[in-house]
């Protein structure tokens, strides 16, 4: 068992091999519902590539600030048209080097405080994130790319400026700079990278770690373009589409406190718990309680206690210790980030496409906190019982997603009436436990469908 494991861990410092191991297990995981995903949003994709040029759906007034997004699906499209298989491979690579990003993040991390890598600690986190029910919707809905693609750009500048923090060369502020505009055209996590970037510093002076560099000076080298740039986007987001803030579900939920507490309390329940694949009346119990404001107050005051406790003890600290309090204040941060969007009580699957980036900062902190157990038998107990949870629940997901696509392309491939003049249409499935196949808002929803999917 003891050369398993050095096996693994001496493959998993490269990080092609990594990759692969990480891509093999989304890909057998997943690959019962490689049909699916080809629903709601993402069929607005393929209407615009059937409908206009690349540089119309990039730059027409409506498609906001997510040209990147835009040419990537469109590229996309072009490319494997509604071909399932490359879909899938695309999106499960996409998921597995995500999570690669993030393992390169906290090794420069801890190389840069000059201590031990906890290599297994690590990796076991990334699992979970990797393996977790909460990634089931970003992986499978084809609409959902940006999410990936604007973790690998997060992480990966954050991994950059470890690394010019060590060394600082220009080209890899080039990076940084260059990727972080990138950024600006795909999801709003963005606005947190300066944010990570500026905490990160703070932490490391507050720490007192030598670095060979002056973190004041380089500070402004990375975040002055960051900031300057962020404004460029802010100013041509009101331009263009008029707007100050985006992907915001309610502006009075922002000035009640109790509101996002509440939301705070279920957001870290919906994380760690599984609470989402209870009955709907077992969740709508928990869901009042956590929402009660004796409850959300409570919790308020044990967090403000918790962070000053960590910021006051940071300092003395061990620096792995250090890491994980730096780590759960990113995880605060992203969880904040998240608090405007929408919360979607009733199914396990839809709207978890939130959750992809805060997960990546609370699973980490769970294996740390697992890996602090001392008997090493227990440990590694409760780390595969977790591990285990997590993948019995993506897999019932996966299943569900299966069922789904098959019930969506019955539907369509078994319509006989193309040419029968007006047609009635009893009843359309709009979710299958909580996975879209094809909403009935629109009376004509079901003609699109064949429309844009089967050319009919």
């Amino acid at each position: 068992m003891t050369k398993i494991k050095d096996f693994i861990l001496r493959k998993a410092e490269h990080s092609s091999w990594l990759f692969l191991a990480f891509w093999c297990c989304v890909f057998i995981l997943y690959i019962p519902a490689y049909q699916g995903g080809f629903y709601e949003d993402f069929l607005g994709f393929l209407d615009n590539h059937k409908r206009l040029t690349l540089w119309e759906s990039v730059t027409r007034q409506t498609s906001g600030m997510y040209q990147g997004l835009l040419f990537f699906q469109q590229v996309c499209i072009s490319l494997f048209g509604t071909h399932p298989i490359p879909w899938f491979l695309l999106f499960t690579g996409l998921h597995a080097f995500t999570a690669v990003c993030i393992v390169r993040f906290c090794k420069g991390l801890f190389d840069l405080w000059q201590t031990g890598y906890p290599q297994l600690t690590v990796l076991t986190g990334v699992l979970f994130w990797l393996l977790t029910p909460l990634a089931v919707e970003t992986v499978n809905w084809k609409a959902c790319s940006h999410y990936m693609i604007g973790m690998i750009f997060l992480f990966s500048i954050l991994k950059w400026v470890t690394d010019y923090l060590v060394l600082p060369r220009r080209s890899i502020l080039l990076k940084i700079v260059g990727t972080y505009i990138l950024s600006l055209t795909f999801l709003e996590l963005f606005y947190l990278t300066p944010v990570f970037v500026l905490l990160l510093l703070v932490a490391l002076i507050y720490c007192r770690k030598p670095l060979p560099v002056n973190a004041r000076k380089a500070g402004l080298s990375l975040l002055l373009p960051m900031i300057v740039l962020w404004c460029l986007y802010y100013w041509a987001l009101q331009t263009i589409t008029g707007r100050t803030l985006a992907r915001i579900n309610s502006l009075s939920e922002l000035l009640d406190p109790l509101l996002l507490l509440a939301k705070l309390n279920k957001y870290i329940v919906h994380i760690y718990f599984m609470e989402y694949f209870l009955p709907a009346s077992g969740k709508a119990s928990i869901y009042r309680f956590l929402g009660l404001p004796p409850v959300a107050v409570t919790f308020g005051v044990f967090l403000v206690i918790a962070v000053l406790f960590l910021i006051i003890r940071m300092r003395k600290a061990k620096p792995g210790q250090q890491i994980a309090s730096l780590l759960f204040l990113m995880f605060l941060i992203s969880l904040m980030f998240i608090l405007p969007m929408w919360f979607f009580e009733l199914f396990p699957y839809q709207g978890s496409r939130y959750f992809y980036f805060p997960g990546a900062f609370g699973y980490l902190l769970l294996a740390m906190l697992i890996f602090r157990i001392p008997w090493s038998k227990l440990r590694y107990t409760v780390a595969l019982l977790y591990l285990c949870c997590s993948v019995c629940g993506t897999m019932y997901l996966v299943n569900n997603i299966r069922a789904a696509a098959i019930t969506s392309n019955k539907l369509m491939d078994s319509f006989k009436w193309d040419n029968a003049g007006d047609v009635l249409l009893l009843d359309l499935p709009i979710f299958y436990r909580g996975i879209g196949i094809m909403g009935a808002g629109d009376p004509s929803n079901f003609a699109y469908h064949l429309d844009i999917l089967r050319n009919r």
